[in-house]
């Protein structure tokens, strides 16, 4: 988990920061700061009801099921938007 927040926060964070200067820094920080503490405050309680239920082998299972689809989502996404694709180029 760390150093996958070491890799994905960053990142996230830089592609927040160019599409806040086309849809407004505030709203868009605000959203991303507000996914990152709703999923730290809900994450470890989903995670604790499933190891209550299963074990804690299946939550890191299925943690990093979960990542992986998001991850492909997530590529697949930024790959069809314009505005990504817009990133690397000097405006």
């Amino acid at each position: 988990m760390g150093l996958g927040s070491a890799i994905s926060i960053p990142a996230g964070s830089a592609i927040t920061a160019q599409l806040g200067k086309k849809l407004g820094m505030g709203s868009v920080m605000g959203l991303f700061n507000t996914a990152f503490g709703i999923g730290g405050g809900i994450g470890p309680i989903v995670a604790g009801l499933i190891m209550l239920a299963t074990s804690l082998a299946f939550v890191f299972v299925s943690s990093a099921i979960i990542v992986l689809i998001g991850t492909i989502v997530f590529y697949y996404l930024m790959k069809k938007n314009v505005d990504y694709k817009n990133l690397g180029r000097i405006v």
